[in-house]
């Protein structure tokens, strides 16, 4: 069920700059070639928990397996502490039910995805990847980029498959939320707009008369939150 986290991504540098906006702080990651991600990048932002915390893995054949555990989402893994006080890797996530890490739970659908909100057995969810932005307006590939391209490389393999990583040029790391839908029986949809008319189809007239009223942001947990009681609740 486990297995060793063989995290051998190309070597990379990282500096971490704190940027000014009008509204807030942003605290940027900047990766510079040398060194490797996953040694350098400080833990906080790379797991989801500042710590790994007691949790219980929960498999579709009934077994349940109890650990300490924490969510790597720069390689989309599920980490635990072995015997040996080394860090290993869940293998097989598409064999779990699902994963409770203290009070949070996640799923497996591709990606991990982390329940933020439920309302009865309807749930919401994040997935959280790391986008990869052009730093001094240059691209990992010596190709000009603007100020404003971005590239998602998503999953990055314990394996170090994904090349995506492997810029030849410093660039910039932020963490990209994106937010799910669950039906009752635990299956996930993008959050959008057909996601709820199809899961609450007997109720789509009153969702209908409540998106009509509400300028509802997909992107926004507060709204997702809102409509997922409205619809739960409505007639």
């Amino acid at each position: 069920m486990f297995q060793t986290s063989g995290m051998r991504i190309l070597l990379f540098t990282i500096a971490i700059l704190v940027l000014h906006s009008t509204s807030a702080q942003k605290k940027i990651l900047i990766v510079r070639a040398g060194e490797v991600p996953s040694e350098v990048l400080p833990p906080e932002a790379i797991y989801v928990f500042p710590t790994f915390k007691p949790g219980a893995v929960y498999m579709r054949d009934g077994s349940i397996s109890t650990t300490k555990l924490n969510y790597n989402i720069l390689v989309n893994e599920m980490h635990f502490i072995g015997d040996k006080g080394d860090t290993l890797a869940i293998a097989f996530p598409e064999t779990i039910k699902n994963i409770r890490i203290d009070t949070t739970l996640f799923f497996y659908e591709k990606n991990y995805l982390q329940v933020v909100y439920q309302v009865d057995s309807f749930k919401i969810a994040i997935k959280q990847v790391f986008l990869q932005l052009p730093y001094r307006t240059r691209g990992g590939y010596d190709a000009p980029l603007g100020a404003g391209s971005i590239t998602t490389f998503g999953t990055i393999s314990s394996s170090g498959a994904n090349a995506k990583l492997q810029v030849k040029k410093d660039v910039r790391m932020e963490k990209e939320i994106s937010y799910f839908i669950s039906d009752k029986f635990n299956h996930f949809f993008k959050a959008d707009k057909k996601a709820f008319l199809n899961i609450f189809s007997l109720k789509k007239n009153s969702i209908e008369i409540y998106l009509k009223q509400n300028n509802v942001d997909y992107s926004k947990e507060n709204d997702l939150e809102e409509l997922l009681r409205f619809c739960v609740t409505a007639n």
